[in-house]
């Protein structure tokens, strides 16, 4: 709906109230949502990068702020602080995301610990190799941008299907399938180059 790029913004971008331009976002109207937008992105993203330390992701997080305040003007109360608002929304939704990476990590190192304690009980060489492919898969995984790599986990590690992926993250079917096919032609390459290939259907 918006993109970081500011230099769309009218120079008389101040002359409406805050409140006006919420209750106009209540309306729909996404006029007041750009507005809006351009007053206080820089805001929104310094507070965002203070919590992650990520560009990417603080820009990723800031569009979430201004689309979740699109969602939910309508819960605003008039005569409150805008700023105070977006700041409060804008720091909850960066904590949420430390924590959600802090257990995911925390998650995928148990499982490859786990993984590791059964190989040291088995001599199979397949074995250190299922191990060594995992963690250089991993390590591919998170080279991707963050919604590719979100798409492929719900694909072949969730066991969804593309269409239930969409539901779930209330994309286009189309862009889901996209994503997922350069995220997989991505991780073909990397891992072809490092010698641990595996052929991908890219159907």
């Amino acid at each position: 709906m918006l993109s970081h790029n500011t230099t769309f913004c009218p120079t008389d971008q101040y002359t409406i109230s805050d409140d006006t331009l919420i209750a106009r976002i209540r309306l729909q109207d996404e006029h007041a949502l750009g507005l809006l937008y351009c007053r206080y992105y820089l805001l929104i993203y310094t507070i965002v990068l203070r919590v992650l330390h990520d560009t990417r992701s603080a820009e990723e997080i800031t569009q979430d702020v201004f689309q979740i305040v699109w969602q939910s003007a309508h819960s605003f109360q008039t005569g409150r602080n805008p700023i105070g608002w977006l700041s409060t929304v804008a720091r909850n939704r960066a904590i949420d995301t430390v924590r959600t990476k802090r257990y995911q990590a925390h998650k995928q190192e148990k499982t490859l610990v786990e993984e590791f304690q059964t190989i040291l009980h088995d001599t199979g060489i397949e074995f250190s190799r299922t191990l060594v492919l995992r963690l250089t898969l991993q390590s591919a995984l998170n080279t991707l941008p963050p919604k590719q790599q979100r798409a492929i986990e719900l694909a072949y590690f969730a066991g969804f299907t593309q269409q239930e992926i969409a539901q779930q993250l209330g994309e286009p079917l189309g862009i889901v399938k996209a994503r997922i096919r350069r995220g997989l032609i991505t991780l073909r390459r990397t891992l072809d180059d490092t010698g641990m290939g595996i052929g991908y259907d890219q159907k």
